[in-house]
């Protein structure tokens, strides 16, 4: 059952609720996020937005919607910190995936809004509930339940997920687009990073030059420069793109190669391109990716069981552990004729195939987002208006704290 929405006021003429954005770094998918949330958000036109975060959630929210833009860790919440300091002056936070400085900014009278693309994922609830205001979890396999098994408290809002993408808008073209994500995490260092990279572009770069197929990568900046200098032949493009940049050039790929980054996915199911996924960099795309195959029978892609013959879901694993396994499974396969042989026939398989013969796993795909759609409890033009209903800033109620600066970028 939907939640009525005939209750839900407009957002009040308040021109200066100013609004902390923050996301975790842990590649692109928590930033990817804030950024659709922010432009939503932004449209209602009563804040002024401050975005604070580092590393790759740094690089890709840079040039979002932000009056300011500030480089600091938004888990630091030492005093003297710059985290702390923009929360005793906010009225707002709004988090794509940080947990950490929920519980300080209700301390300081903030409102708070917590994006949560994995609710579906973790163990334990990651945050108290009531440290959060509006608490938007993103329909997933698994999201409904959960949150029924809770109370559905009211706090909590299951939504669809929110994409840039206009559905089945893909043009279709002759270049195949390998997309790695920001790549980064805490639970990996840089080498086992750039290992899984390499690995994946050598066995697609070999098959696309037998079929002839031209290959852009998209992915993390130090990463590209590293892969231009290992396949400095010029036969392969890279780019480190913003959100609508990726998606002009999902729109006119052939198909899409990619690890199963779950905002990732959902673009691609949205637009109706051909999409292959890789084995799982990290933690949560190891889970997705299962969860995935099993719901869209036709979804082509292949795992780390199917080609060393090693199941890293077999067991209880901690996130780092299983992070750590999934990138050495990557280091395994390239000394591995008989693993690297798997892969590659994989991918040969799905990039042998015509857009005729892929209509099928494309209908099982757009099908899946259908799913998410429909069994969410709104849909996105209703969410700006029940985070005013949600938000006690924008009934009179701010915290008073020192103004932020006008417009900068640090």
């Amino acid at each position: 059952m939907k939640r009525p929405s005939a209750r839900i006021p407009a957002m009040p003429a308040r021109a200066d609720l100013r609004t902390l954005f923050i996301a975790e770094a842990f590649g692109f998918g928590p930033a990817s996020k804030l950024l659709l949330l922010a432009g939503k958000l932004r449209a209602c036109g009563n804040m002024t937005a401050t975005y604070l975060g580092d590393g790759c959630s740094y690089e890709l929210c840079s040039g979002g919607p932000f009056d300011t833009v500030l480089y600091g860790d938004p888990t630091d919440l030492r005093q003297e910190s710059m985290l702390h300091q923009q929360l005793v002056s906010a009225d707002i936070l709004v988090s794509s995936m940080e947990f950490k400085p929920l519980a300080t900014a209700r301390s300081l009278g903030l409102t708070t809004i917590l994006f949560d693309s994995l609710f579906w994922m973790w163990p334990e609830l990651s945050c108290d509930p009531k440290d959060v205001n509006l608490y938007i979890c993103q329909n997933f396999l698994g999201v409904k339940d959960r949150v029924a098994a809770l109370g559905r408290p009211r706090n909590f809002l299951v939504v669809p997920p929110l994409t840039l993408a206009e559905d089945c808008a893909w043009q279709g073209g002759g270049t195949v687009l390998l997309n790695f994500g920001g790549m980064d995490n805490p639970y990996a260092d840089r080498a086992a990073v750039l290992g899984y990279a390499v690995c994946m572009l050598k066995s697609l770069l070999e098959e696309c030059r037998r079929q002839g197929l031209g290959l852009e990568v998209c992915g993390r900046s130090w990463v590209n420069q590293e892969l231009s200098r290992i396949f400095a032949d010029g036969f392969v493009c890279f780019g480190t793109l913003a959100p609508e940049a990726f998606l002009a050039r999902l729109r006119q790929a052939r198909c899409l190669v990619t690890s199963p980054g779950l905002e990732t996915l959902y673009e691609a199911f949205t637009l109706g391109i051909p999409t292959f996924i890789l084995p799982a960099q990290n933690n949560s795309q190891a889970y997705q990716a299962r969860r995935l195959r099993r719901e869209i029978p036709r979804l082509a892609g292949i795992e780390w069981r199917d080609i060393l013959n090693t199941d890293l879901l077999a067991r209880p694993l901690a996130p780092a552990k299983l992070t750590q396994q999934a990138l050495a499974c990557a280091a395994r396969v390239q000394e591995d004729a008989g693993a690297n042989a798997l892969l590659r026939g994989a991918i040969r398989e799905f990039l042998q195939q015509d857009a005729a013969s892929l209509d099928g796993q494309r209908r099982e795909q757009f099908d899946f987002i259908g799913r998410m759609r429909s069994t969410a409890d709104v849909q996105w033009p209703e969410v700006p208006s029940l985070v005013a209903l949600h938000t006690p800033a924008c009934q009179g109620n701010a915290y008073s704290g020192t103004r932020p600066a006008g417009k900068t970028r640090k």
